[in-house]
């Protein structure tokens, strides 16, 4: 038996106490690389130990097969579910199952505990679904990131929420590495990049490997084209490839036969790759689950690795911050806000670009030299407040959220015809509810 982290059992204590006072369905939340498929492991051990079926559900196959190898290594039998796979064992008290060959064969093994990985997909009508499949069952959700795009919140479906220890907590106990932040001191508008990507990686971060997120699986393959031109061996990868190929680009990244790789949204789940040091940001990224979930692919540690870097060249981290900042999170509304403390002390430094909270930058080793005051007699003149957060007008809204389906566009449309006609720059939540709507 795999020996618990401190934070693990204690994190995995509370969820036990939650369910002995009545709550059903818990949702843990702990960031990348705290080992939340050990505690799920853990939690499976102690309820088979005591004669109980258990269901773990993934909707990738990397997860699945993560889970099902450290299930196996704990010495629990175990059998998966998923299309063309030759582990199948249906007499073993846990199956680890795919949750679209649950829902393509509607099979409902029997199960008294539910493990949901990558829980924040649970409000997903699919998901819903088979959970209510299992109302009299027990279910733990794992994820670092409990907020969806849609906005829809995890309270539709968990009851409790369970903290474990911050990306500060575990870079103080060297379970993280430290991570710093370049990036422009403002929000650039889409499609705007501070740096080309190649660039940035020669200049930031040459020699070290990294991953790259780009907008679009064209783009993912064309950098990657450029890197190998520039002499850094470099590969993409992306949903549509057959599988085999996939593999063998991150086995090649594994290895360090590759320096960088390259990917739209296929990296961001499911992939542990601990020598990854540096992740390129090479689009704006809205959604702060999904930041948190790229940044988090290099602070794992790994032999001679002492820290890690993200470059973001579109500067997402205004809006969403660094790695390390104190977050709240909730079952209703936003899923993950920003500490308004904590976003209050960051800095960019006006040398390189790092997030940091003080001067002197402790990248650069820049310090701002004092500015000496001169008194310039002008008349003082009263100045009214500022308007606020942006008033919606959500009659112009809702029109064009109707005229966005009737042509079949993409809910982008909405936000950037919005903008168009107004100047506005409104909440991508607003244009979610209001296309439920439409």
């Amino acid at each position: 038996m795999r020996q618990l982290r401190p934070y693990q059992t204690q994190a995995l204590d509370t969820v036990s106490a939650h369910w002995r006072r009545g709550a059903r369905a818990v949702l843990l939340v702990a960031p990348t690389g705290s080992g939340k498929t050990t505690i799920g492991a853990e939690a499976v051990r102690r309820s088979v130990a005591r004669g109980k079926k258990c269901l773990w559900i993934a909707h990738r196959r990397e997860l699945i097969t993560q889970a099902f190898d450290r299930l196996c290594s704990e010495g629990i039998a175990c059998g998966v579910i998923m299309a063309d796979d030759k582990r199948a064992d249906d007499t073993a008290p846990v199956q680890v199952c795919s949750i679209d060959t649950l829902t393509a064969r509607g099979a409902r093994p029997p199960a008294d505990l539910v493990i949901w990985d990558e829980a924040h997909h649970c409000a997903a009508a699919t998901w819903r679904d088979l959970h209510r499949a299992y109302s009299g069952s027990f279910h733990l959700g794992l994820t670092a990131t409990p907020e969806r795009g849609d906005g829809t919140p995890l309270g539709d479906v968990f009851e409790d929420m369970v903290i474990g220890a911050s990306v500060r907590e575990l870079t103080e106990m060297g379970f993280l590495v430290p991570c710093e932040v370049i990036a422009p001191p403002v929000k650039l508008d889409q499609g705007q990049l501070a740096l080309d990507p190649v660039a940035a990686y020669q200049e930031l971060a040459a020699g070290r490997q990294a991953v790259l997120y780009t907008g679009f699986v064209a783009d993912a393959h064309e950098t990657a084209r450029r890197f190998v031109e520039a002499g850094i061996p470099a590969a993409a990868v992306d949903g549509a490839m057959p599988m085999a190929d996939r593999d063998d680009v991150l086995q090649r990244f594994a290895r360090g036969d590759l320096r960088v790789v390259t990917n739209v949204n296929v990296l961001t789940e499911g992939w542990d790759a601990p020598q990854t040091a540096v992740c390129i940001l090479g689009r704006r990224v809205g959604h702060a689950g999904l930041y948190l979930q790229m940044v988090g692919r290099v602070l794992r540690p790994a032999e001679g690795k002492t820290s890690a870097l993200v470059i973001d060249l579109a500067g997402s981290a205004v809006e969403h911050g660094t790695p390390d900042e104190d977050r709240d999170y909730s079952l209703q509304g936003n899923g993950i806000t920003r500490q308004k403390s904590t976003k209050e002390a960051l800095t960019v430094c006006r040398n390189c670009g790092r997030f940091g909270r003080t001067y002197p930058c402790k990248r650069c080793g820049y310090q701002p030299e004092r500015q000496e005051i001169v008194i310039k007699p002008t008349k003082l003149v009263t100045v009214s407040q500022g308007t606020g957060p942006v008033k919606i007008d959500w009659q112009r809204l809702q029109a064009l959220c109707s005229l966005c389906k009737a042509k079949g566009h993409k809910h982008g449309w909405v936000w950037f015809k919005y903008k168009e006609q107004t100047g506005d720059e409104i909440p991508f939540n607003a244009v979610m509810k209001a296309m439920r709507n439409a």
